[in-house]
């Protein structure tokens, strides 16, 4: 189903492609997601990257767009310089408050 943030997506994926950050958003439901080849997670049984999604708990409308756009450049940076830790996007399952 269609939605009406879907052709502004599109625009900033190209965007993303052209810059070749290896990164796209997805709008899943009513809510943002970045998708992109990943190092495994801790506790993986993989060894080399692969394709994973993070949710950006951002809500599908123009300006978490823009967020999403920001996070996937500060995502890639920290990719391409070595630093990511997937550990800062897993969602934690059993917090205590």
């Amino acid at each position: 189903m269609t939605h009406p943030l879907d052709p502004h997506i599109n625009k900033v994926n190209q965007r993303l492609k052209a810059a070749r950050l290896g990164l796209k958003i997805e709008r899943r439901g009513d809510m943002l997601a970045l998708r992109g080849t990943l190092p495994p997670r801790p506790g993986s049984d993989r060894y080399h990257p692969y394709q994973q999604r993070i949710p950006l708990k951002l809500p599908a409308n123009k300006t978490a767009l823009k967020q999403a756009e920001q996070e996937a450049k500060v995502i890639a940076a920290r990719l391409i310089e070595q630093t990511f830790d997937c550990r800062d996007y897993i969602v934690k399952r059993f917090q205590i408050f």
